[in-house]
């Protein structure tokens, strides 16, 4: 039957059944064991026995493989694997070092694979970031999640496209602005300001803050698009703020030039 195969599948079917007697073995000497000389000593007498399997036909841990990251560093995850280099690929605590990875705030999900030779693979999904908070002492970004996953520089140019945001709560009232705004304004926005714990002003890009009303948003932001469209740009530079807290009005402030 194994002159039949292809090389490649013989080689999987000599590896499978070689690992399969393996198991055999062990189930056998760990069931035998366990009546003659207790379960600590056989768990020793376990450890021991894939160990030395292990060091003689080369089953243990060489390299291990991290794919997904953009924000964690290669050497976190590594060093969670540090201690099981070039011990028993079969004794590695997978499920033990997965629970201690998905701690780490910035991961959103994790997956370790094991090839059963030499090799682990650590496939991690990160929590995308969401904005910039500033809480007057240090910038923190943070997921959609609103949980802080790390303290930044804010002018990396990396979190160039992310949203500063500022004032007291304005971080847990964040998701709120976001959903509420159509994306053609969020993609303007430079920085968020929560006023009083009720309603925000926002920077844009082009230099201009528009302090928005506690209720209808969307009909206030109405009144600028129509004043952007009536000024041209050189007008629209010497503007500092506009003022669309009063319905259907619009308050200018030019800037001193």
């Amino acid at each position: 039957m194994i002159k039949n195969l292809s090389n490649r599948k013989r080689v999987r079917y000599l590896k499978f059944n070689k690992i399969l007697f393996f198991l055999t073995i062990m189930i056998f000497l760990l069931f035998f064991s366990y009546w003659s000389v207790g379960k600590e000593k056989i768990v020793n007498y376990f450890i021991i026995f894939i160990e030395n399997y292990s060091n003689k036909y080369q089953y243990t841990l060489k390299e291990v493989k991290i794919e997904g990251i953009e924000f964690i560093k290669v050497s976190e995850i590594q060093d969670f694997f540090s201690l099981y280099m070039n011990k028993s690929i079969f004794l590695i605590p997978i499920h033990k070092i997965s629970s201690k990875v998905s701690k780490d705030n910035w991961v959103k999900s994790v997956k370790i694979k094991s090839d059963y030779k030499s090799t682990i693979v650590v496939l991690i999904e990160e929590s995308k970031p969401f904005g910039i908070f500033d809480n007057a002492y240090q910038d923190l970004l943070f997921s959609n999640k609103l949980v802080v996953l790390d303290i930044i520089d804010r002018n990396k140019l990396i979190y160039n496209d992310l949203i500063l945001f500022k004032g007291e709560e304005a971080m847990s009232n964040s998701k709120i602005l976001i959903e509420l705004l159509p994306n053609n304004i969020t993609e303007l926005i430079n920085e968020a300001t929560f006023i009083s714990k009720r309603r925000w002003d926002i920077k844009l890009k082009n230099d201009i803050t528009l302090k928005l009303p506690e209720n209808n948003i969307l009909d206030s932001l109405e009144n600028y698009k129509k004043i952007y469209m009536s000024f041209s740009n050189k007008e629209l530079s010497n503007i500092e703020s506009i003022d669309l807290r009063m319905t259907k009005k619009a308050i200018l402030k030019f800037k001193n030039i």
